[in-house]
């Protein structure tokens, strides 16, 4: 990431980068913002986001979509 400039930039990182340190170098070295995919082989981060008051979100603010392929449905929140 040195080599480009990604200030004020988000980064989306799929759950295998999903981590302290990553999150880390994006904000405090680079300056940008991130989106991680959490999941739950990472099962501190997961229990801690599933404990959320997640009902505080505003519903206009709220979106979910499904996709089946790959032999699995995915499911995402936003």
């Amino acid at each position: 990431m040195e080599d480009v400039d990604i200030r004020g930039a988000i980064i989306t990182i799929d759950a295998l980068h999903t981590n302290r340190v990553m999150a880390e170098a994006i904000v405090l070295v680079n300056g940008a913002h991130f989106l991680f995919t959490v999941k739950e082989n990472n099962p501190e981060l997961s229990q801690f986001l599933t404990s959320l008051d997640w009902d505080r979100v505003a519903q206009d603010r709220f979106t979910e979509n499904s996709e089946k392929g790959h032999g699995r449905i995915d499911q995402r929140s936003i």
